[in-house]
């Protein structure tokens, strides 16, 4: 059984996608589809913020992807 990224993930793309979306970039998970597979609605920044793409949002595979960091778990609120 793979263990499913949860929403909020912060991953990197584990091979290139599109031209200016590399193996590489980081990424949010902002959905997770319960479908077989389990498919990951992905949206890429840049460092300004702003969504790399023609669209705002991509569908990966488990397998496309590779855990960075669970965002949620690091931030404190006060």
């Amino acid at each position: 059984m793979i263990n499913r990224f949860p929403e909020l993930a912060v991953i990197k793309l584990s091979e290139d996608f599109r031209d200016n979306i590399k193996a590489g970039s980081i990424g949010t998970v902002v959905h997770v589809y319960e479908s077989h597979p389990v498919v990951y609605e992905v949206e890429f920044c840049d460092d300004d913020g702003v969504s790399i793409g023609d669209e705002m949002h991509y569908t990966f595979t488990h397998e496309e992807l590779i855990f960075y960091c669970d965002l949620p778990s690091r931030i404190t609120y006060k």
